[in-house]
Order: structure tokens, then C-alpha cells, then sequence
């Protein structure tokens, strides 16, 4: 007796699972799935400021407890040698994560049993030991390490810190194409070489810019942004506009820190606004915030993990993105509404069919933000697509419909939970409806219905129609049976009618078949069968696993099969 090697099961979800979330390529640009991290779960301060992972593939966090670390599992706090806040955390080239926080430079040392510590770097100053409140950013140039302060930089080479004052308030420092250059609250970014600063910038354009961010890109280029959304890039020490703001900081949001990813996109942490990403020329690809799923709208960083994960820190927790996950999130905050009954991906536009009707959305381009347009089509239900003749149609409670992007057509009355096209027919349709089975034919345009077939000796609810051979069919009939229908004498004369019932008092026993190679294959709470040819009957299957729906109303359905793969959801 046969045995099915594999069996997966999945869950039903207002999902879809498409192309990447993030990718360049992806026109499927829906939300990623989003982890977020609540004070309450990892059990310290509120306020993250920055995360960095170690070469052993740890997360640690700048928290204002401190440095918090997170194995995947657990977290636990590790507390600066004040017991002050971490504001800064960063990997050095040499492998090295470096710390910064409120008057206190260091970094993460391990004991021998790989516990990580805090070391401080304080008694490495040069000169007595001073105060000199947050330090706010950490950088790597020519085998040093700098941190920034607002009004200094110390410079740590291995054995003693040195310290410069600056003239200017420090907003943070990049290493970027072989140069360290300096960001300043106002006015135009400068070299320092770790002595003195060199100008940078040849023209002025910056000078009365509010608070400068850094992006250095892998090409060796450096973007800037201002606080409120400007964005503009350097050539040949020239600054050269991107584009004046973007949009979504137009309300009195501002970026607190810009990261390009590994994908080439850039990444905006902001104030009020969550986490923008953009392309280089400043287009946005995806807004995420928290209408769409992220914990919090204040957010201070951006890392991007070894996994290609994103870690965002927030004001009020933490959230991991997985923007590398090829599954892409559509549900009502794109508008979409009821439960979800099929898809379908025609001429650049997504269709979903629900019980709230038919919901379309427009994939010529790329921006993912906005919405699912629903159709004015009035369906109480909205069943399955299909295709027919290079157009697409819905089954509905209300009848058959062309579907197009601006109208539908209406060329049934009955109540429709399915059609199908015969592989041997350019226009014929077999329609299973809430009592029976009907054959219809179509005029060239698709839009008019010339002819039409009423199947006797078949009632009740038709739900699902499957091709064996050229004009074999079975038919699933609500409550627990199966009919073969062979069409002998073509598709407008009296088939020929073959019953299968399975009769059971349990809930939830509805029959489902798929087509596979010639083969159907079917799903019955007794277990699973596959149709024997020479038999001309059903044989069980072996199979460990229950196949009971938990809702009485509903049943286990195979959604596709592969040469030893059944899909049964």
C-alpha cells in the first residue's frame, strides 16, 4: 500500500506569501513580519539607543540601564562601571565592541568562562580622570578608535586616550572612504585627522541645516540628511540635492540616524514617524510604523545583524524586522478586509477575492504605500479567480464576473463557487453552483454568455471542480460526496455520472481533491485516499497525523502537490 513521504501543514492567515519584502527586484512590496521586544519582556529600561552584534553572533543593546544582551533566548543586563546609561555600541574592525555611555568610554571583554563584561577606558586618559557627561557616538579610522562627546573626541590607540576639543557641537562621526569626517548640529561636515579638522565641503548649501545625518554607502559615497527630511549627497566635495524632504516628516517628524542596508536601500530612524526606507535617488520603498506593526514611532537606530535582520531601538522597547524573509505581509492595514477565499496576480495587479468582495492593488510600480482599491462590485461572497482566455473571472454568491482594473461584467445570475475551463475548449466554462453543475459558452469578447447547459441528476453545493482527462471531471458535492462526470458526448449533452459518498457523523467532513499527474488525491477525515484507475475506487493511505479541522464548519484542503510533497492546510 502506498505512503505518503511528506506531509506539511499550514495555518489559515490573512497573508499572502510572496517575493522578498525588501527586495530591489520584488514588485510585491507588502510589510515584513515584525518582532517587537516590550520593556516588560526583557525587563529593563524603556529607551534603547543602539545594538551591534559580536563576532560569537550575540545582540547587544545601548540601553539607558546599560548594555543589554540578548543570546535569542534570554537577557540580561550588563551595567557600566557608573551604572549610567549606554548610548553607543560599536563592532571595530578588530573585532572589538566598543561602548560608549554617560561618562564612560569602554568595551566588552569576556571572562573565561565567556560571560561578557564591561572594561572602562577611564583610567586610559591622559591627565587625571574628568566628567564629560554623553558620549554619543563611536567610530574606527587608521587602526583608532573615536568617540564623541558634544564638545570633544577621545582617541583610543591601543594603550592611552587623548583627548581634542572641539570649537563646534558634535553631532556624531562616520568613517567613510578613508576619512573620519564630523557631523555638527549646524553647518557643514568636516575631516579630522586626528589632530585638526580640514574642510570638506566646498560650497555652503549646509550652513544653516539643523543637525546633519551621515550615510556612508558601500561605494565609497557619502549621503547626507538634515533633521527634517532634506537629502543630498557629496561629489568632489560638492553637496548636491537628492531631493528638498520627503513626505512622511513633513508633520514635525525628524531622522534621528541613516544606514544603508546590505540591499543597497537606505534606512531612516526617526522621531514620530518609525522607520522610512528609501532608495538612493530618496523614492520611498516602505513605511513602518505603528500602524503597521512596529512597537513604537520613536526610533534611534538602525542595525542590520549577520541574518540580515533589522534592529530597531526604540523609546519605548525594541523591534527586530526580517526585511530578508520571503514572505510579505498584506492584510487590513493595507485595506484589506474579510476572510481571504483566493489570489491571483493579473497584469500587474494583485486581485483578492473575500467575503467583503473583490480588493485589487496596483504593483506597476514599486511603492508599497498605498492601498488595496475594493472593486464596486457588490458580492455578499467572492469565491475564486480564474482565467479564461487571457481575461480574469470571479465565482461569487451574486454569479460569474469579468474582472478588469476600472469595471466588472456580470454574465450569470446564480450563485457561483467555482469555474473552470476545460483544457479542450477555448470557450466553454463548467460552473459549480449551490445546486448543481452548469455548462456555459462564451462569445469571442468574454463578456457575453451565448449558450448555456443545466447537468441533470446533480444537487447540492458543487464546491470544487478537478480535470482528470479531456472531458472527465470529478465534482465535490457538500455533504460527503464525490461524482465523476465524463462529458462523452460533449460538453452540452448529458454527461455520463458516476457516485462516491463517504457518509460520516462527525463535524467538519467535507471532501477535497487535487489532480496530480492524471491522479486525483482526496482528503477525508477518515484519512487520505488516492484513486485507483483499475479499481475504480478509493484506497487509504497510511498517515500518522489527524486530519480534523478544528472548526466544525470547515475542513483539512490540499492546496498543492508535487511528485512526494501533499500540501494540506
Amino acid at each position: 500500500m502506498s505512503q505518503l513521504p511528506v506531509i506539511f501543514w499550514f495555518l489559515f492567515l490573512l497573508f499572502l506569501p510572496l517575493n522578498s519584502a525588501f527586495s530591489q527586484s520584488s514588485q510585491f512590496i507588502g510589510l515584513p513580519i515584525i518582532y517587537n521586544y516590550s520593556p516588560t519582556l526583557y525587563g529593563f529600561h524603556s529607551q534603547n539607543w543602539g545594538a551591534v552584534q559580536d563576532r560569537r553572533g550575540l545582540i547587544y543593546f545601548a540601553n539607558s540601564d546599560g548594555i543589554l544582551e540578548y543570546d535569542g533566548v534570554k537577557w540580561r543586563l550588563i551595567r557600566l562601571s557608573n551604572g549610567e546609561a549606554c548610548r553607543a555600541l560599536y563592532l571595530a574592525p578588530d573585532g572589538i565592541v566598543y561602548v560608549a555611555g554617560f561618562n564612560e568610554i569602554g568595551y566588552i571583554s569576556y571572562s573565561r568562562t565567556g560571560n561578557a563584561e564591561y572594561t572602562s577606558l577611564k583610567s586610559k586618559m591622559r591627565g587625571r580622570e574628568n566628567d564629560f557627561l554623553d558620549v554619543w557616538s563611536i567610530a574606527w579610522f587608521n587602526g583608532k578608535v573615536y568617540f564623541s562627546t558634544y564638545d570633544q573626541v577621545f582617541i583610543w590607540d591601543g594603550k592611552l586616550v587623548d583627548t581634542f576639543n572641539s570649537q563646534k557641537s558634535i553631532s556624531s562621526l562616520v568613517s567613510s572612504n578613508g576619512k573620519l569626517i564630523v557631523a555638527y548640529k549646524n553647518g557643514n561636515p568636516e575631516i579630522f585627522d586626528g589632530n585638526k579638522l580640514i574642510p570638506f565641503i566646498s560650497n555652503n548649501l549646509l550652513n544653516d541645516a539643523d543637525r546633519i545625518i551621515l550615510c556612508p554607502k558601500s561605494d565609497g559615497g557619502l549621503v547626507l540628511f538634515t533633521k527634517q527630511g532634506a537629502m543630498y549627497e557629496i561629489i568632489d566635495r560638492k553637496v548636491s540635492p537628492i531631493r528638498d524632504d520627503l513626505p512622511n516628516l513633513k508633520n514635525g517628524g525628524s531622522i534621528y540616524e541613516a544606514k544603508q542596508l546590505s540591499n543597497g536601500l537606505i534606512a531612516l530612524a526617526t522621531v514620530t514617524a518609525g522607520v522610512i526606507i528609501i532608495d538612493e535617488n530618496g523614492t520611498i520603498i516602505q513605511t513602518l510604523n505603528e500602524e503597521r506593526g512596529l512597537g513604537n514611532n520613536v526610533a534611534y537606530s538602525i542595525y542590520e545583524d549577520r541574518q540580515k535582520n533589522l534592529w530597531i531601538t526604540l523609546e519605548e522597547g525594541l523591534a527586530r524586522i526580517n526585511i530578508n524573509s520571503p514572505i510579505s505581509i498584506f492584510d487590513k492595514r493595507f485595506k484589506l478586509f474579510g476572510s481571504l477565499a483566493d489570489v491571483s496576480v493579473f497584469k500587474n495587479r494583485l486581485f483578492v477575492s473575500s467575503t467583503f468582495g473583490v480588493f485589487s492593488l496596483d504593483f506597476s510600480g514599486k511603492i508599497s504605500d498605498h492601498y488595496f482599491d475594493r472593486h464596486d462590485i457588490k458580492l455578499d461572497e467572492s469565491w475564486n479567480f480564474f482565467r479564461h482566455r487571457d481575461k480574469l473571472y470571479i465565482s461569487s454568491s451574486t454569479g460569474l464576473y469579468k474582472i478588469e482594473s476600472n469595471k466588472e461584467t456580470r454574465l450569470t445570475d446564480d450563485y457561483c463557487f467555482m469555474a473552470l475551463s476545460p483544457s479542450d475548449s477555448t470557450d466553454t466554462i463548467l460552473l459549480a453552483s449551490d445546486d448543481g453543475l452548469s455548462v456555459i459558452r462564451l462569445d469571442p469578447t468574454g463578456e457575453k454568455v451565448v449558450q448555456s447547459f443545466e447537468v441533470k441528476g446533480i444537487t447540492g453545493e458543487v464546491r470544487n471542480i478537478t480535470e482528470l482527462a479531456k472531458k472527465d471531471f470529478w465534482l465535490e458535492i457538500s455533504p460527503y460526496t464525490l461524482v465523476r462526470v465524463k462529458f462523452n458526448n460533449g460538453y452540452f449533452k448529458q454527461p455520463e455520472i458516476i457516485r462516491y459518498k463517504y457518509e460520516s457523523s462527525n463535524f467538519g467532513n467535507a471532501i477535497a481533491t487535487i489532480n496530480s499527474r492524471g491522479i486525483p488525491w482526496l482528503l477525508h477525515p477518515s484519512g487520505l485516499l488516492k484513486f485507483d484507475p483499475e479499481k475504480n475506487q478509493f484506497t487509504s493511505l497510511k498517515s500518522n497525523i489527524p486530519l480534523r479541522a478544528r472548526d466544525p464548519f470547515s475542513s483539512p484542503l490540499i492546496c498543492n502537490y508535487s511528485t512526494d510533497t501533499l500540501i494540506v492546510f
